[in-house]
């Protein structure tokens, strides 16, 4: 719900901002932070971000009935800026649990794994479709009815791992849609 509305709030803070009403920003940030406390953040990385970012959309799936289960390591310190892994971790989680919503026959699963092996970071995001969806060029191509305002959270899943040169893979797996990426981390920790 926070994620979601995130575009707004910065609205109202930069509003706040340059009307330098100090006391009014302060008041808007604690109402904010009261919301974010309802939300129980467990830790799986250790990396502030990611772990809000999973126990957040673990929070939503669990809300609409989707089972999230999440294997993960510690990997405190990430190549990417705390932008990147947010938008990387939002739109990956966000798409599967989209894609969980739309099934009306089958249990509805999103399972998170995060893994490293030396300095190679190992992410994989899978959910059960009831559909296929369409892959093409190696990329899936939006089911949405109006695709010109659409496919943007994969766009910028691939401009991110395409930055860190890394390697993504999408695929159909039964029935299960999986995101393989694979990172290359020089961060100590």
């Amino acid at each position: 719900r926070l994620i979601h509305d995130i575009k707004n709030h910065f609205l109202i803070l930069k509003d706040y901002e340059s009307r330098k009403d100090y006391v009014g920003l302060h008041k808007y940030l604690e109402e904010i932070e009261n919301n974010y406390k309802e939300i129980n953040v467990c830790t799986w990385t250790g990396n502030r971000i990611v772990d809000s970012m999973i126990g957040q959309k673990k929070k939503l799936a669990e809300q609409c009935g989707i089972k999230f289960s999440v294997a993960a390591i510690s990997i405190q310190k990430w190549n990417m800026n705390d932008s990147e892994l947010c938008s990387l971790f939002g739109n990956l989680l966000d798409n599967a649990i989209e894609a969980c919503q739309s099934i009306e026959h089958k249990e509805k699963q999103v399972w998170v794994d995060i893994e490293k092996q030396g300095q190679l970071i190992f992410i994989k995001v899978k959910n059960t479709i009831e559909e296929v969806p369409v892959i093409k060029e190696g990329r899936p191509v939006s089911s949405k009815r109006n695709r010109k305002n659409h496919g943007y959270g994969v766009k910028n899943i691939d401009r991110i791992i395409n930055k860190y040169e890394g390697e993504i893979l999408y695929q159909v797996l039964e029935n299960h849609f999986q995101v393989s990426i694979t990172l290359f981390n020089n961060m100590d920790v």
